[in-house]
């Protein structure tokens, strides 16, 4: 009988112990101070998917719309410390819309920094399509891809 009091303060020492060593290491689960607005960057669009370059940037995919109000593919850049990366599309975010509306859902970078995103878009009469897009690593579409990008 007076084993088990002695193994169960024993775990629960193990278990304090744990704790205590995780809490000062600090780093475990804990959000990055430096990066962005304390470890938390905002998006003004879905976010579906996320591949980070060679360089460290991170992008981010989903939908959004552009300024005319159409919906489509959407596309953000960060830099390391969580800032919108200007030298991608001129204000680090891009916007691909489609007729009847869009919206990526993954994301692969080549190795030549060409950027695949692929995702649905609504064709004209209404149903759900696979449709793809490959960008140059300055954001814009990639003319030698399918004539458009």
């Amino acid at each position: 009988m007076r084993k088990l009091p002695a193994l169960a303060m024993a775990v629960c020492s193990l278990v304090c112990l744990q704790l205590a060593s995780a809490a000062a290491a600090g780093t475990s689960g804990s959000l990055d101070p430096t990066f962005a607005e304390g470890g938390i960057t905002w998006l003004t669009q879905t976010a579906n998917a996320v591949a980070i370059q060679p360089d460290g940037k991170i992008i981010v995919v989903g939908s959004g719309a552009n300024p005319n109000g159409r919906w489509g593919f959407a596309l953000s850049r960060y830099r390391l410390d969580g800032t919108l990366d200007a030298s991608f599309s001129g204000d680090g975010e891009v916007r691909t819309p489609f007729p009847n509306g869009g919206r990526a859902t993954s994301i692969a970078i080549q190795p030549d920094g060409r950027i695949v995103v692929g995702g649905t878009a609504e064709t004209s009469d209404n149903r759900s399509a696979f449709a793809f897009a490959r960008y140059l690593p300055d954001g814009s579409l990639d003319p030698s891809f399918s004539g458009n990008g």
